[in-house]
């Protein structure tokens, strides 16, 4: 077995830790360019049955260390096995082909993340104007996805767009109007309608929510799509901005501000499975590079 994208994954701490983008690609450009690279998949594949561990490279990279001073036969044991204590002894105990996929994908979203937040930190840093400086702020609001067939993609973007939406009410509506109200000004009210119940309804852990009950599914060695919407048409089937369609049992709606989508569980649990395992994480953060 081996990590698709071990062929760079030791880079991402320099991405995490570099000093700046600009300037020419250089050694941070490098870092970054070679954390892209292994977010994006590498070289290496798994083959075999779920007992069988063996790692197939191609010959370009083949017993090539990862990238700085990431030690390659570590990324590997970390990808292929976790650590287990039992009586006060620890043990390696070997992951199955299908577990160490997932580990792996874990190990490319997490470093994706983080090259990702530092990419935008970076941007924001090189571009932010002196505090005393007068500026023009645009928003850029996400475009809402309604397709034929919605997944766990659609639902993000369309939470991150409901967000946004709540957002541009309170500040641009709501405060702006309550500063007409103080000053006297004489203005036509805007009523617009609050979504705090549908952002409830996707993230709140009180409900819970769509998302908090995911995760969970996802925590379940048995967790399964088909489990995971049964969870959540039996809770929130009472909920105002929720529908559960008869017919389609695997699939439940969401009233947006926008339009009514109706999301597809297919596919949802294995999506949101991103667990890092704490050796890859440790291995992960020892890196100087």
């Amino acid at each position: 077995q081996g990590g698709e994208g071990g062929g760079g994954a030791g880079s991402g701490g320099g991405a995490e830790g570099a000093g700046g983008v600009g300037g020419g690609v250089g050694r941070r450009g490098d870092a970054v360019l070679r954390s892209a690279v292994a977010a994006l998949g590498g070289s290496a594949r798994y083959v075999g049955e779920p007992a069988v561990h063996h790692r197939q490279d191609s010959g370009e990279h083949q017993g090539k260390q990862s990238g700085g001073d990431l030690d390659a036969e570590m990324l590997r044991s970390a990808l292929c096995s976790r650590v287990m204590e039992v009586a006060g002894e620890t043990m390696n105990v070997p992951l199955s082909v299908a577990q160490a996929r997932e580990g792996r994908d874990a190990l490319i979203k997490a470093l994706y993340g983080k090259l990702f937040t530092w990419l935008v930190r970076r941007a924001n840093s090189g571009l932010a104007a002196p505090a005393t400086a007068a500026f023009v702020g645009v928003l850029d609001i996400f475009g809402f996805e309604a397709f034929a067939t919605n997944s766990l993609e659609q639902l993000c973007i369309n939470f991150a767009n409901e967000t946004l939406q709540q957002q541009f009410n309170r500040d641009v509506l709501s405060a702006e109007q309550r500063e007409y109200e103080r000053e006297g000004i004489a203005w036509t009210r805007i009523d617009f309608a609050d979504n705090q119940p549908c952002l409830d309804l996707i993230a709140s852990r009180q409900l819970p929510g769509v998302l908090p009950l995911l995760d969970e599914q996802c925590t379940l060695q048995n967790g399964s799509d088909s489990a995971f919407a049964s969870s959540v048409r039996r809770a929130l089937d009472p909920h105002a901005f929720f529908e559960a369609p008869r017919r389609a049992t695997a699939s439940f709606s969401i009233r947006h501000y926008a339009a009514t989508v109706t999301y597809e569980t297919v596919g949802f649990v294995d999506k949101n499975r991103d667990t890092l395992q704490p050796t890859l994480a440790q291995l992960m953060a020892s890196t100087a590079s």
